[in-house]
């Protein structure tokens, strides 16, 4: 599993074999992140008719950090130090605990349109505090939020009726926390590679589970068959997801990234239209298009940034 995103490249050597690794794990990257990570909403919303949610998200995590920790130690990946255990920890329990089990409550509370419209605003908190931090967000990266922002707002901007306060709340806090999570997570020493995401989802999903049971959530043991198939998809789907997030952090497209909150309702939209058949109104064709400009922008300024990098790297 190591294999399929290999590492960034440590020279600045052109080489075609490490040219077309580094574009097939960057598309690899992108589709987990865009796609994977989109069709979690349905698989979600599948789970959750049986399952409540903190204990649904809390099995997800679990489950998905422990077998990939398994399998990276079977094949002799470097056991994390006890600095990296408390890195990993700390964000895991901000992303994965906090800001994803307060989205997953949210959508039992509000329509999944207003859940995504809420959580596309990570994309302006992550640019927010990453100028707090010293991070300096390109003009057509600012360009790019504030378009995805707008485009998923028109995209489900009929279902503002009966809005729940508290999964408004909820919502916010969790665009609030991912986005705090992602900027601490580039600053810290946390494991390698996939390591990573294991122990990120793993010490997640046991915080997950603690709130889960003071919470007094009756666990599921026995789903039926869909929702069982569904749970499985979702464990399997967070741990591509996440993984490609946590990769593409790491290698500084933090632009394409975050650029998730605002791609996954769209594809959500897409595959529920696949599935039941429905029309798209105007409305929402005006609100695709102004995500995929987003999305465009986002392209060109991650281009922009990484052509800028190596510019500097070949001068030094």
């Amino acid at each position: 599993m190591t294999t399929v995103i290999p590492p960034a490249p440590q020279t600045h050597t052109a080489h075609p074999h490490t040219s077309f690794s580094s574009r097939f794990a960057l598309t690899f990257a992108l589709f987990g992140v865009w796609i994977v990570w989109g069709a979690m909403y349905l698989i979600t919303h599948k789970v959750l008719t049986e399952a409540p949610p903190l204990w649904m998200a809390a099995v997800r995590f679990t489950v998905a950090g422990a077998s990939l920790f398994t399998i990276l130690r079977l094949r002799k990946a470097p056991m994390p130090t006890a600095r990296q255990w408390r890195n990993a920890a700390l964000t895991g329990v901000i992303m994965m605990g906090l800001a994803s089990g307060s989205t997953i409550t949210a959508q039992t509370l509000n329509s999944s349109g207003i859940a995504s419209v809420v959580a596309s605003t990570a994309t302006l908190w992550f640019a927010l505090l990453g100028v707090a931090v010293g991070m300096r967000p390109s003009k057509l990266e600012w360009l790019a939020v504030l378009l995805g922002v707008a485009g998923v707002a028109v995209l489900f901007s009929d279902q503002t009726s009966g809005v729940n306060p508290w999964g408004l709340a909820l919502g916010s806090f969790a665009a609030l926390t991912w986005a705090a999570g992602s900027v601490l997570s580039q600053r810290l020493d946390l494991p390698s590679g996939w390591m990573r995401t294991a122990t990120q989802m793993l010490s997640g999903g046991v915080f997950l589970l603690l709130l889960s049971t003071l919470r007094g959530e009756t666990p599921l043991f026995t789903p039926s068959p869909s929702v069982a198939l569904a749970w499985a998809t979702a464990i399997l789907g967070g741990i591509v997801g996440f993984g490609s997030y946590t990769w593409l952090l790491a290698r500084g497209k933090e632009s394409l990234a975050i650029s998730y909150a605002y791609v996954n309702p769209l594809v959500a939209l897409g595959l529920g239209g696949l599935i039941g058949g429905e029309h798209m109104s105007t409305q929402e064709i005006v609100g695709i298009g102004i995500i995929l400009a987003a999305v465009v922008t986002t392209t060109v300024a991650s281009s922009s940034a990484s052509s800028a990098s190596s510019a500097s790297s070949a001068s030094s």
